[in-house]
Formats: structure tokens, sequence, C-alpha cells
């Protein structure tokens, strides 16, 4: 889990730096706070998820990659 500490503009920024994602400094405050919005929430339904009584749930979107020959 992301440690409050984190969710900083220095952490917003160091998060960016190892996702290898560009963020200009001008962005940094409305990242910052977007994530200080998100991440309990986000925390808190992972925490959820996690109960042996949803582990058998999976997500109803499924990812693909297309076919490698478009015929197929």
């Amino acid at each position: 889990m992301i440690e409050d500490k984190m969710l900083d503009e220095s952490g917003v920024r160091a998060l960016a730096k190892a996702a290898a994602l560009p963020l200009a400094d001008d962005r940094v405050p409305a990242v910052t706070q977007l994530l200080q919005d998100w991440f309990p929430a986000a925390s808190e339904l992972s925490r959820i998820m996690s109960a042996p009584e949803h582990l058998a749930i999976m997500p109803i979107t499924v990812f693909a990659h297309p076919p490698a020959d478009p015929t197929e």
C-alpha cells in the first residue's frame, strides 16, 4: 500500500519517475491532490476485495491481445 508520506509532491514526482511517466512541474499539484483523494478509497476497496469471501470474484473486463493473423 502507498504510504501517506508518499502522497506529497515529492512522492508523486518519485512515483512518476519510477513509472517512467513524464510529469510536468505545473501538473504535480493537481496529480498530488487527485492521488490524495483517490488512494484511501482504492486502498479500502483492495482490502475488501482481498477478503476470503471475494477471492473467486473476477473482473468482467478481459484484456486480450488480438490474434497475430487477422484472419483468425
